[in-house]
């Protein structure tokens, strides 16, 4: 799909790759859909983490070990609970933003 070896797909990649694979959408705003659904990061891409996320099955990632890991990324004061003060500071971490 990364037709110019960015590492990030653009709508319109995806849109060839999908019409080479015979693939049936209804129209471009499908398209533009699924790389907003895929798209954490709001860049209007999809990079090799989001593409990975998106395709990978949640029953083949999810273990307890690493659903305990992604807990505790979020329980940032480490009190064995998430807050929404700890949800803001998690993704201050991960240099997003986000409003109350």
């Amino acid at each position: 799909m990364d037709a110019d070896s960015s590492k990030l797909v653009t709508v319109s990649e995806l849109t060839e790759a999908l019409k080479k694979i015979d693939f049936k959408f209804k129209n471009e705003e499908e398209i533009n859909n699924i790389v907003k659904e895929v798209d954490f990061l709001g860049n209007g891409l999809i990079n090799i983490t989001e593409f990975i996320a998106a395709t990978m099955s949640a029953k083949d990632f999810l273990t307890e070990e690493k659903l305990w890991v992604l807990f505790k990324q979020f329980d940032v004061d480490d009190s064995d609970y998430i807050t929404a003060d700890n949800i803001k500071e998690a993704f201050k971490r991960l240099g997003r933003a986000i409003t109350e």
